[in-house]
């Protein structure tokens, strides 16, 4: 290749680090072996855009469904980055959640797996500022067909009344700013009595993202 005896001619470590410069190489070939998987990657998008384009609903099935789906999901970088997050005492974060997180609940913990098993994207407690007032929600999710951003609100003791006064008063301020039930907002709740069920939370996933798969 003549790309590599360029490389091995130009390396000022050659005669005396040639560990260093087979390192070169082989990082080289491993970039176009990328290069090459990339290009054929975007052919067949164009391809798929073409069959689809004119029929964008049969497009997102096409693209929610496996193995596309997990093309799409494989970008993590939004729920990966660092982000604000709700410091709050009150309610230790005991209960595991999917790569490495804990969350303060077991049904915050049960929701975090089930959306790590559908694999869509989320950020647990993101501080966020609606209307001037900083709110965290339990969830913050990014549908990965779309872009949009959905809130999951999950409160988890509705028979104390100080506690569902505050969270009819967190619902409003969700209203006045874009945030609608059955919308882009996704509200679960519990008391001692009705727990929540992992149908519940299942069959939220598969109303508010239809387009993705199973």
């Amino acid at each position: 290749d003549p790309m590599d005896r360029f490389i091995l001619l130009r390396s000022s470590s050659y005669y005396n680090q040639p560990q260093k410069t087979i390192r070169l190489l082989l990082r080289k070939r491993v970039l176009k072996a990328q290069l090459a998987d990339a290009r054929r990657e975007l052919r067949a998008w164009d391809a798929y855009l073409r069959s689809y384009g004119d029929r964008p609903e049969q497009l997102l099935k096409v693209l929610a469904s496996p193995p596309l789906r997990g093309l799409l999901s494989a970008d993590t970088s939004w729920e990966d980055a660092e982000y604000a997050t709700n410091q709050d005492p009150w309610g230790a974060k005991t209960h595991p959640a999917p790569n490495g997180k804990w969350v303060r609940s077991k049904s915050e913990a049960e929701i975090a797996w089930v959306l790590y098993d559908r694999e869509l994207p989320y950020r647990y407690e993101w501080k966020l500022s609606l209307g001037g007032v900083t709110v965290c929600p339990d969830f913050a999710i990014r549908d990965p067909v779309t872009g949009a951003l959905f809130l999951w609100e999950h409160f988890g003791l509705m028979d104390h009344p100080d506690y569902a006064r505050r969270a009819e008063k967190k619902l409003t301020l969700y209203r006045e700013n874009g945030y609608f039930p059955g919308e882009n907002l996704i509200i679960t709740w519990e008391d001692r009595t009705h727990p929540l069920s992992i149908a519940r939370i299942r069959a939220e996933i598969d109303y508010h993202f239809p387009n993705w798969g199973k």
